[in-house]
């Protein structure tokens, strides 16, 4: 498979679609550690209000957090979740 580069920020905002064809969620946040290497994506209503809100954001809303790897960016235009993903909500760490 070819290399190709993907514009993080072109992400935001997209739907991530599920194997099963429903929406997931809009990415609209993306974490990277240290080294500046993608960990996971928050999707989701929580996600967008923890973006807005910073530190006031509610400590019980609960964004999904998807990690990096189990989105399918082949088609950056309509990401989808890879097949078997346990998708858990959980705070930033």
């Amino acid at each position: 498979m070819a290399h190709r580069d993907i514009h993080l920020e072109l992400l935001l905002h997209r739907r991530v679609w599920a194997p099963s064809g429903e929406s997931v969620g809009r990415i609209e946040e993306m974490v990277v550690n240290e080294k500046g290497e993608s960990v996971e994506f928050h999707l989701g209503p929580e996600a967008r209000l923890k973006r807005w809100m910073g530190k006031f954001f509610p400590q019980n809303a609960k964004p999904l957090r998807v990690p990096w790897d189990q989105i399918e960016l082949t088609n950056p235009d309509r990401p989808r979740l890879r097949g078997g993903i346990l998708l858990h909500q959980g705070t930033h760490r």
